[in-house]
């Protein structure tokens, strides 16, 4: 039987813990305003794994890899891993003091791995196609909108979880079942409240992402696929407003025949309301240079309304180049568009739908 008092302690730091760094599978509470790929390696590949592989040590993130390779020592397609950094070094941890007084600690807690491999058909017939891999990573400097970051936020959850504790001091299985009850109840109503009161909080991300191209999945047998960054801020624009900056810059070398090509895109959006109801206006300016073709540039806008209908489901509308181009798209264009409309679903910046589509 476990005592009151270590059930207390177990509780405070479980929950603590869980939160603040969310373990293999956990879904993450809503964040609003995500503008850089949470995964940048599935982002770079354009794909999305439908089974990803969560280490928490460097022991299983090493076998993780190993699963990434087939009997034939090539690359297998399809494999997806993401880890957060810190769970990698041995005998590193992250306490939530350090977590709320260190930035270096923060940084760390916050910085995520992510790396996969797709498959790509050949050029023609008896080709049989190449192996795309990428290595991404996402660092989060600073969000003012994280509850765990903040510590009259933390203290408050503390004096809340205690009255989850079970009132006799060796609780049966229905007692402790009982009480983790509690404590989950708990954090979802005070995490929702906290992220109401702060979605336009202040932050900082950067991604990058670099990838390979593997002639018939050999690692002996690769070139240079390019690399892709995403730089993103916002600060809140009163107590209901909130201004985004993004700037994404990507390269692409010569391969398959296809020329050599960069960009670079800075936008903007300003938004007011809500967490469930706001309206924007944003603009991006992008700069294209094609090898051998004369260079491009578009500067787009759109202005409207989200809703969200549900969790994880927005409805957007309004006009401008990013609307017009979901009328000009087919049914199942428009259906991927409108799947990917909320940050938090795709963990795409909303800026890069106002993108000229090519």
């Amino acid at each position: 039987m476990i005592s009151r008092s270590s059930l207390a302690a177990g509780v405070l730091a479980a929950a603590l813990l869980l939160m603040g760094f969310p373990a293999s599978g956990e879904e993450k509470p809503p964040e609003f305003l995500t503008a850089v790929p949470e995964s940048p390696a599935f982002s770079f590949l354009a794909t999305t794994p439908a089974e990803v592989a969560r280490p928490g040590s460097a022991r299983d993130f090493a076998l993780a890899l190993i699963n990434g390779v087939g009997p034939d020592g090539n690359a297998v397609n399809g494999f997806a891993v993401e880890a957060t950094l810190w769970r990698l070094i041995p005998r590193m941890r992250v306490p939530l003091e350090a977590y709320q007084s260190s930035r270096i600690k923060y940084l760390l807690a916050n910085t995520q791995l992510s790396l996969g491999t797709v498959a790509r058909e050949g050029a023609g017939e008896g080709d049989p196609g190449a192996t795309d891999l990428a290595l991404g990573i996402k660092l989060t400097f600073f969000d003012r909108g994280d509850p765990m970051a903040d510590r009259a936020f933390t203290e408050e959850l503390g004096e809340a979880l205690l009255p989850c504790l079970p009132a006799s001091p060796e609780p049966d299985e229905e007692e402790q079942k009982a009480s983790l009850a509690c404590v989950e109840k708990a954090i979802e109503a005070r995490w929702a409240d906290h992220t109401r009161e702060h979605w336009n909080g202040a932050r900082l991300s950067l991604a990058l992402a670099a990838g390979r191209r593997l002639e018939e999945g050999d690692f002996s047998r690769d070139e240079n696929n390019g690399f892709r960054v995403w730089l993103t801020g916002g600060v809140p624009l009163s107590r209901s407003g909130m201004g985004l900056a993004q700037a994404t810059y990507r390269d692409q070398p010569e391969i398959a025949g296809v020329p050599a090509s960069s960009s670079l895109s800075i936008g903007a959006r300003a938004l007011f309301g809500s967490p469930g109801l706001n309206g924007f206006i944003e603009a991006v300016a992008e700069q294209i240079s094609m090898d051998g073709g004369e260079d491009q540039s578009h500067t787009l806008w759109s202005v409207g309304a989200d809703i969200r209908i549900a969790d994880n489901l927005w409805v957007s509308a309004g006009l401008g180049r990013r609307f017009e181009s979901l009328l000009e798209a087919d049914e199942e264009a428009r259906t991927a568009v409108l799947a990917s409309l909320k940050w938090g679903i795709t963990a795409q910046s909303r800026l890069s739908s106002l993108q000229p589509t090519r």
